[in-house]
């Protein structure tokens, strides 16, 4: 997970927007991933690739936590630095009996949007369950109004080589031949499936898709998610 600043401009013409994103491996295989960078492709795929949409994190109204320069003077030093992101990540382990994890905090979307992202994972010991909570609050946990600007996209990009079905009690199942099955829940959000691109792959970028909780801060607070490791029958053993 990511959870640390932003690198500083002069170093950052790579650096992507993906603050508190997260990817799970089970076995050998990716399941959640962020969409990564085709070093070697189409410039014109890098800006995207490097946006928090791109990444397994939230977003507030389908805009990144920091922005990139386009100055010309600057990009033909730095080439297209970040600039304006986190100021600051906040974050605390969880260790437990049965379970480790974290807790933490960026700034990213305060100053234009006055809200605070926090996000908190807990995985159990046996590495079978994963817990997550999304959370958007002003400073001082003040009231959230519904202004046209609190729409929160919570996104998980799921490996290309994974396949992802929905069972008949709607629990999205996310399977991979001779590899684990997981499944996906959320209690406060319906969970949508959308088209994603996965630019890290060795023949370039793949289609994909990705798993989408929407909703206002003004309506719900936060959001709490699971991944459970599971078998299931009809679809592949675990190993």
């Amino acid at each position: 997970a990511d959870t640390g600043l932003p690198p500083p401009v002069d170093v950052s013409n790579a650096a992507h927007a993906g603050c508190l994103a997260f990817e799970l491996s089970s076995g050998r295989q990716h399941y959640i991933v962020n969409a990564g960078i085709d070093t070697y492709g189409a410039a014109e795929f890098r800006p995207l690739a490097r946006a928090t949409a791109a990444h397994s994190t939230a977003t507030i109204n389908d805009t990144s936590s920091a922005r990139f320069t386009h100055a010309l003077r600057v990009n033909d030093q730095l080439g297209s630095p970040l600039i304006g992101g986190p100021q600051q990540v906040q974050c605390k382990r969880i260790d437990q009996k049965g379970v480790h994890g974290f807790i933490a905090r960026h700034d990213g979307y305060l100053q234009r949007f006055g809200f605070l992202h926090e996000r908190e994972l807990k995985l159990s010991s046996d590495g079978n369950v994963l817990v997550g909570r999304d959370r958007f609050h002003r400073p001082g946990n003040a009231a959230v109004r519904n202004n046209g600007r609190d729409f929160i996209t919570v996104r998980f990009h799921i490996h290309p080589d994974i396949n992802l079905l929905q069972d008949e009690q709607e629990r999205l199942i996310l399977t991979a031949d001779q590899a684990d099955t997981w499944v996906f829940t959320s209690s406060e959000v319906m969970p949508e499936v959308e088209e994603s691109i996965y630019f890290a792959g060795l023949g370039g970028p793949r289609r994909s898709r990705q798993i989408v909780l929407a909703f206002r801060a003004s309506e719900i607070a936060e959001v709490h998610w699971q991944l459970t490791r599971t078998k299931i029958a009809g679809y592949p053993e675990n190993n």
